[in-house]
């Protein structure tokens, strides 16, 4: 899983990233319902926690076929 996951990990602007894509799969949900409770729940998340990828940065995270700009959220080490 480890390996799987790394390979969902992309360095835009300065920041690890996972799309909101591939955090909506590993949670199984929708890319939908994941933006939409992130938006819904604003207090719970860094206010620069998730930004909008130009079609440039979406290029080199695309799968098959042309882009789809989407959202990219910030991975910060977290102490437990």
């Amino acid at each position: 899983m480890g390996a799987v996951l790394e390979r969902r990990i992309y360095f835009i602007r300065g920041h690890k990233v996972m799309l909101d894509r591939d955090l909506a799969r590993l949670y199984g949900v929708k890319t939908k319902e994941l933006n939409k409770a992130v938006k819904r729940n604003p207090g719970r998340f860094p206010e620069d926690f998730m930004f909008k990828l130009s079609p440039v940065e979406a290029a080199p995270c695309a799968w098959t076929g042309p882009p789809k700009p989407g959202f990219a959220l910030k991975l910060k080490a977290r102490a437990i």
